[in-house]
């Protein structure tokens, strides 16, 4: 998956397309609003379970799933650098 490394972002941030297609089940998720560059956005708050870029591990880390397809890539957040 492509991503871009976002120290701005307090979280991991994905779209909602993106999510599913990694496996990502937001039925029983908390609904948000969060605020990106765009905007006010709605989104669900998911705990991933584990994700990993290249030999690097990081485990249960906080990410928002907006609704619709932006972002278009990955934005690997705060709730995956700070465990670093």
């Amino acid at each position: 998956m492509s991503f871009l490394v976002d120290t701005g972002a307090t979280v991991v941030a994905m779209n909602l397309p993106t999510a599913r297609r990694l496996g990502l089940d937001v039925t029983d998720a908390q609904r948000e609003k969060v605020a990106t560059a765009g905007g006010i956005v709605e989104s669900w708050e998911v705990l991933v379970d584990r994700i990993q870029v290249g030999s690097v591990s990081v485990v249960n880390a906080k990410t928002a799933v907006m609704d619709g397809n932006y972002p278009e890539d990955i934005l690997l957040g705060m709730s995956f650098l700070d465990q670093l």
